[in-house]
């Protein structure tokens, strides 16, 4: 495309600014910033940095927030942990409820928090969390070693003797 002005429209055909009068060249196209600014690849080249930039401190800021999560259950998995210790399972309790929050998908804190139901006196509780484990690994040991625990104090002779030999 020529930079030359076309006097049928009266604006030269890059970058359509109006023609001054007795000027062959166009300012606007003259300056080497605004020609390079009104290119398309130019554009396109631009967007694309500023979207992988947002896209890293986006990456950035999430893992942030899972690393924080992630603590934020630890924190909690260890004050149930010394609660338990202490011999005080209902505030353990609620320490590991609230790290079940963060993580989820921790064993080890459903583990905990059934040993707390159970030192709490509350086995029915603590025997759904601890089936829930034995579905995901039939054979660990502690989690079956805390269901016999559970059949023998509910006396279940037959499950205490099945979880014994599965422990």
């Amino acid at each position: 495309m020529s930079d030359e002005p076309n006097p049928g429209t009266g604006k030269y055909p890059r970058c359509g600014s109006p023609i001054p009068v007795g000027t062959a060249e166009c300012p606007h196209c003259a300056n080497r910033w605004s020609s390079l600014l009104h290119s398309r690849e130019t554009v396109l080249s631009l967007c694309l940095l500023g979207l992988i930039i947002f896209f890293l401190v986006t990456g950035a800021i999430v893992s942030d927030y899972h690393q924080k999560l992630q603590s934020l259950g630890i924190e909690w998995f260890e004050a149930g942990r010394e609660q338990l210790a202490k011999n005080n399972p209902r505030a353990a309790l609620a320490d590991f409820r609230n790290s079940l929050v963060y993580n989820p998908d921790d064993g080890r804190v459903e583990f905990q928090l059934a040993e707390a139901l159970s030192a709490e006196g509350r086995d029915q509780e603590a025997h759904s969390y601890l089936l829930g484990l034995l579905a995901q690994a039939p054979s660990d040991a502690p989690v079956n070693l805390a269901l016999a625990r559970i059949a023998t104090t509910a006396g279940s002779e037959a499950d205490a003797l099945r979880y014994y030999h599965a422990a």
